[in-house]
This record gives structure tokens, C-alpha cells and sequence, in this order.
């Protein structure tokens, strides 16, 4: 398996000497780019086409990359926008939940596969053993920049938006 980068999103201060720090795979940021509104039709490529319209129709910058050996002949649709994570699984409706699979998460690669194959065994993270580097950044985890106004008919049949597709705070 290649190096993966990690987002450190919370240090610790140490009372007994020990830092405890909080980080998450860089795959994560996909919960904050948030996606437009498509529709694809059932085909073998449905979900290969899915996947590239989420990078097509990211309202932010996307620098993820998607592909898949997926074939399952499925409908595919967002309504409203949500963020890439969302699209891709987690939600009722998901690529994942259209088309099945499993997920490989590898830095700024997003693979949806029919199936992996094989089951990786918990590890532990040390510092000088397999962490080899630590670089801190503050955490703004939690503020907002922006969002994407938009108003919708409680069945997602109409949707509204403005001509700003992101409104900055």
C-alpha cells in the first residue's frame, strides 16, 4: 500500500508529556465540495458516468479522481445539492447504494469496485515507527466559507438556485 496522506484536524495539549492528535484520511475533504444537481441513465456505464459528472459538476474546485469496474445497470440522480461524500455513500439514493461495490480510498484516487477482496487488519499509528513526519496546521475544521442557496418542493421536483453559485460568509 502506498503513503496516505492524513488531515490533522485537533492537538491535544499534553499533560503527562503526551500529545494526543486527531487526524483523518484526506478523502474527508470531499464532504466539503459540494455537487450540482444531474441525472444519468441506466446503462453499463452509468456509474463510470456518475462518477465523472461528480467531478464535472463540483461546484468547488475538485482535485479527487474517480473510476470504477462497476457494470451495474442503474438510474443515477441528484436533486438538490449535496456534497461529493454524500453522493458517493452514506445516503439513501448514493452511487454506492445504486450500484453497490466497495470503496478504495487511496490519497486523491477514489476507486469503487465490485468487490476488494481482502480485509486489511487494524494498525497501530507510532511515531518513529510508521509515522515518519508530523506538520501542524490550525484547525478550521469547522468554519464555513460559503454555502450553496438553493430552495426546493418538498418532493425534489423543482429546485431553485441562484445565479451565485456559491454565496462566501
Amino acid at each position: 500500500a502506498s503513503m496516505q496522506l492524513f488531515r490533522v484536524y485537533k492537538i491535544t495539549k499534553p499533560i503527562n508529556g503526551k500529545f494526543e492528535i486527531y487526524a483523518e484520511h484526506i478523502s474527508y475533504e470531499l464532504r466539503y465540495i459540494p455537487v450540482n444537481p444531474f441525472s444519468v441513465e441506466a446503462s453499463p456505464n452509468a456509474c463510470s458516468t456518475a462518477l465523472s459528472m461528480l467531478k464535472s459538476k463540483s461546484i468547488q474546485t475538485n482535485k479527487f479522481n474517480f473510476s470504477t469496474d462497476v457494470q451495474t445497470v442503474a438510474n443515477f440522480g441528484i436533486q438538490v445539492p449535496i456534497s461529493v461524500r454524500n453522493a458517493l455513500g452514506g445516503t439513501e439514493g448514493s452511487i454506492l447504494d445504486n450500484f453497490g461495490g466497495e470503496f478504495e480510498w487511496n490519497n486523491f484516487d477514489v476507486t469503487l469496485h465490485r468487490a476488494r477482496g481482502s480485509i486489511f487488519p487494524v494498525m497501530s499509528l507510532r511515531y518513529g515507527k510508521n509515522i515518519i513526519d508530523l506538520k501542524q496546521e490550525e484547525n478550521i475544521e469547522q468554519t464555513i466559507t460559503g454555502v450553496v442557496p438553493f430552495w426546493s418542493t418538498s418532493d425534489k421536483t423543482s429546485v431553485k438556485m441562484l445565479p451565485e453559485k456559491v454565496v462566501e460568509i
